[in-house]
C-alpha cells in the first residue's frame, strides 16, 4: 500500500545567489553546486516516479552554468520544467536559451513595487528585476511566465498593484505566506492589530475582483481566504490535512530528500531510490504519520491542497487557459 502518486519534485540546482533575502540565509554560507551528476540522477528519479512537474530552485539557478543541460534533461523524462529566478540576469538571450532547452515556465520572485521595500526585502535594487520581466514579456515567449510574491505584514499592502501589474501584462501571480519575515521554522503568529485585519480582508478581496477581470492566480481561490487565515492566526485551519506529504517533495543541495520540511530527510538521493521509497510500506506509514500533523504550516502545505493532476496538465497542455476559480 503507498500514498498517492506526487505531482511536484523542487531540485535546489545551486545555493549561490546574488539576491540578500531577509527570508533566505543560503547566500550567507554558499557552497559549490552538486554534481551535475547528482542533479541529473534526482530528475530521473522524479520521472520515473510519474510527477508532473519540476521545479528549478536555488540559490539563483540561473547562475548554474549548465542548467540548460539539467532542462534538456528533464524534458527528455518528460516533465514540466519551471525555474524561480529573482530576474536580475534574465536578458532576452537568456530567455531564448532557456527556452530553446524546454522550459516550461519561469517565475519571477517580487514582493513588492515600491524600490526601498523591494532593498530591504531582498537586498539588491529592483530595476533590475523589473527589466528582467520587461524582457521577458516582449519576447513573447511560450513560456509561462508570472512573479511569486511571500507575503508578510511588510508588503501586503503592495498586493493590489502587484496583482494589476500582473493584469498589465498577461503574467500569473503565486502567493506564498510567511508568518515571519525573518524565517525560521515554525514561524510564529504576526503580531495583527484589528487595522492589519481590515487590511488583510480588503486585499484579498481586491485581488479576487482582479480574478474576475482576468487576474491569473497560481491558487484556487479559496486558497486566499487560507492565507488570510494564516496571516492573521499564525496557524492552519483547523480542518486541513496536508497533502503535502505525497504530492511534493524537495532534494537540497546536499542531496537531501524531504517531504515535509519539518521533519527529517527521509533518505539522500546519492544512495537512496526514490521510486522504491514512494512505493514501500514505509513511506505509507510516514505519510499517515504525518497527515494530521499541526504546524503553523509552510508554503508546501498551501500550494498542495490546491493541485490537482488536471490543473497542472491543463495548466501547461491547453494554455492560455487558466486555472480553476
Amino acid at each position: 500500500m503507498n500514498c498517492a502518486s506526487p505531482l511536484i519534485g523542487i531540485v535546489a540546482v545551486s545555493s549561490r545567489c546574488n539576491s540578500r533575502c531577509v527570508y533566505c540565509d543560503l547566500w550567507k554560507n554558499p557552497r559549490p553546486n552538486p554534481p551535475i551528476s547528482q542533479t541529473l540522477n534526482a530528475i530521473t528519479q522524479a520521472g520515473k516516479l510519474g510527477i508532473v512537474l519540476i521545479g528549478l530552485t536555488g540559490g539563483e539557478p540561473i547562475l548554474h552554468r549548465e542548467l540548460e543541460t539539467i532542462i534538456v534533461h528533464a524534458k527528455a523524462n518528460q516533465l514540466y520544467v519551471s525555474i524561480t529566478t529573482n530576474g536580475t540576469l534574465i536578458t532576452k538571450r537568456k530567455i531564448k536559451s532557456l527556452e530553446n532547452a524546454g522550459c516550461d515556465a519561469l517565475m519571477f520572485s517580487l514582493d513588492t513595487l515600491n524600490a526601498n521595500r523591494y532593498a530591504q526585502l531582498r537586498g539588491i535594487p529592483i530595476d533590475f528585476v523589473l527589466q528582467g520581466i520587461d524582457a521577458a514579456v516582449a519576447s513573447k515567449s511560450r513560456m509561462l511566465l508570472g512573479i511569486n510574491v511571500v507575503v508578510s505584514h511588510s508588503n501586503l499592502e503592495d498586493l493590489p498593484g502587484l496583482g494589476r501589474f500582473c493584469i498589465d501584462r498577461g503574467l500569473l501571480l503565486g502567493i506564498t505566506p510567511i508568518q515571519n519575515p525573518e524565517g525560521g521554522f515554525p514561524f510564529p503568529a504576526l503580531d495583527v492589530d484589528s487595522q492589519m485585519m481590515r487590511t488583510l480582508r480588503k486585499t484579498f478581496a481586491f485581488l479576487r475582483d482582479l480574478v474576475r477581470e482576468g487576474l491569473l492566480l497560481g491558487h484556487r481561490i479559496d486558497y486566499l481566504a487560507d492565507v488570510e487565515a494564516v496571516l492573521s492566526r499564525g496557524a492552519l485551519p483547523l480542518n486541513f490535512i496536508c497533502e503535502a506529504i505525497n504530492r511534493c517533495f524537495s532534494i537540497s543541495i546536499n542531496g537531501d530528500t524531504h517531504l515535509c520540511p519539518a521533519r527529517p530527510s527521509v533518505g539522500n538521493i546519492k544512495s537512496f531510490d526514490l521510486a522504491a521509497f514512494w512505493a514501500s510500506e514505509s513511506h505509507f506509514a510516514y505519510c499517515e504519520s504525518l497527515k494530521y500533523f499541526k504546524c503553523p504550516g509552510c508554503w508546501r502545505s498551501y500550494r498542495a491542497d490546491t493541485f490537482s493532476l488536471e490543473w497542472l496538465r491543463n495548466w501547461f497542455i491547453n494554455r492560455p487557459a487558466g486555472p480553476p476559480v
